[in-house]
């Protein structure tokens, strides 16, 4: 199986689900609290889901988002499956991803078991900046694992 991004799993008749596997707030986490543009008083979350397609373990994302902009995040965040679900449920309708960084690496041992993949299988590591149109503001720093023996991810540049 392979599949293409971004086109969304389940609408080329995949059989997908996305289960919310961890939500922890990060205490000092410098190099994130930098990257969302947010002060000391801000807190920051992290938000993990798995997506299964097929009944196989393919992707895991991780969202990083602050109480600054979702005051109810501490009381939502172990039930969110999908963040901009969630924003446009917070006002946020319109949004664009800044900057990404694609990189191919081996998998951790952690990602090696909510994968369930072996340890030479190389993961796809996206990292991207969430940002809102309207406001210029950053709703999140996203990190998304793909297996790289279950994904293709196509470049195409809008001239």
């Amino acid at each position: 199986m392979t599949l293409v991004l971004p086109k969304k799993m389940g609408k080329n008749r995949h059989k997908l689900e996305t289960i919310n596997i961890d939500f922890t707030e990060l205490k000092n986490d410098s190099r994130i609290r930098k990257k969302l543009h947010i002060s000391m008083e801000d807190r920051i979350f992290k938000i993990s889901r798995l997506r299964i397609i097929n009944d196989e373990e393919v992707a895991l994302h991780t969202s990083y988002v602050s109480n600054k902009l979702f005051k109810e995040i501490e009381k939502d965040g172990p039930t969110i499956t999908s963040m901009f679900r969630y924003y446009k449920e917070h006002g946020y309708s319109s949004f664009y991803y800044k900057q990404s960084d694609l990189q191919t690496l081996l998998p951790s041992r952690y990602e090696r078991e909510v994968l369930k993949c072996p340890s030479l299988v190389p993961i796809l590591l996206l990292e991207s900046q969430c940002m809102d149109k309207a406001t210029n503001e950053i709703l999140e720093i996203t990190k998304i694992v793909y297996r790289g023996d279950r994904f293709v991810y196509r470049l195409q540049p809008k001239w």
